[in-house]
């Protein structure tokens, strides 16, 4: 019988419980998650690999939510790659960049050593940069919408 009147001390010790928690949830901040972009490179990570496109020699020209990167200086050699809002992430080319234009409106890009996976350049929104690139700059990384440097 003691055993009963336990129980059913601690179910409606429960009952109570349970009805102040939502007064003490809404006291709680709620947690926000912002992407960043990092500072190196798991080499271990898949990686896209992509080829440089084919456009005429020093088009320099970028449309607007995209982000575009030459394999010479000043926007110029025989290819560019380019890539949409579509593309966030890793993504690795087959050449080393050594211009490039951030024409997204929202999303920074970091450029990355594929040696060393150590990031060597950075582009905000509207951004651009002719020129020079460290060497064996090769790996890009996209960010999230409203990323910065």
């Amino acid at each position: 019988m003691r055993c009963k009147a336990l129980s059913a001390l601690g179910v409606a010790l429960l009952f109570v419980l349970s009805l102040a928690t939502p007064a003490a949830a809404e006291e709680r901040v709620p947690t926000i998650t912002v992407e960043r972009v990092p500072t190196t490179v798991d080499l271990s990570a898949v990686v896209q690999q992509v080829s440089p496109g084919t456009v005429t020699p020093l088009d320099a020209s970028c449309p607007t939510y995209h982000l575009c990167v030459w394999w010479s200086r000043n926007y110029g050699g025989a290819g560019k790659t380019v890539y949409g809002g579509d593309d966030q992430g890793w993504r690795e080319t087959s050449f080393q960049i050594r211009s490039a234009k951030n024409q997204f409106t929202e999303r920074a890009v970091g450029f990355y050593n594929i040696n060393t996976g150590l990031r060597v350049r950075c582009l905000n929104p509207r951004d651009q940069r002719p020129g020079p690139f460290p060497d064996a700059t090769r790996i890009i990384y996209i960010g999230a919408l409203g990323s910065r440097c």
